[in-house]
């Protein structure tokens, strides 16, 4: 499935903060015009109510995923980086490969092959907003 970007002003924010595993993250729902669209960062995005933005990610059946949002009624931009996601990936992937013979690299390869999913998400989610922050 392709990403898509989503654009238009926002209303019914719902913001809170929520901890995962990984720590505190900051998650939104909210609605683009009538569609419902919900994102999940670890910085808690910077909306208000009526303001334009434009978000990048998947249509669900509940609604569109964002992993990235530009607000161009303020000019912040909210995403997660992927370097770090890459960073960790590469290093399990490296490290799993050569234990595979044994039941331990198993895991460490696969959580290996999501970060790096992770992180090429994050990194196209980003580069959609760009592209459409040169067409506005």
């Amino acid at each position: 499935m392709a990403m898509s970007v989503l654009s238009g002003p926002a209303s019914g924010i719902e913001l809170a903060a929520r901890t995962r595993g990984d720590g505190p993250r900051g998650a939104c729902a909210f609605r683009i015009g009538n569609r419902p669209a919900r994102l999940e960062l670890a910085m808690a995005p910077q909306l208000r109510e009526g303001d334009v933005v434009t978000i990048a990610g998947y249509e669900r059946a509940h609604g569109f995923v964002g992993y990235a949002l530009a607000n161009h009624t303020t000019g912040a931009i909210c995403a997660d980086v992927s370097w770090p996601y890459a960073l960790a990936g590469g290093a399990l992937v490296l490290i799993g490969v050569p234990l595979s013979m044994v039941v331990l690299g198993i895991p460490l390869f696969a959580a290996g092959v999501w970060l790096l999913h992770v992180a090429h998400r994050n990194a196209e989610a980003c580069r959609l907003l760009a592209t459409g922050r040169r067409a506005l």
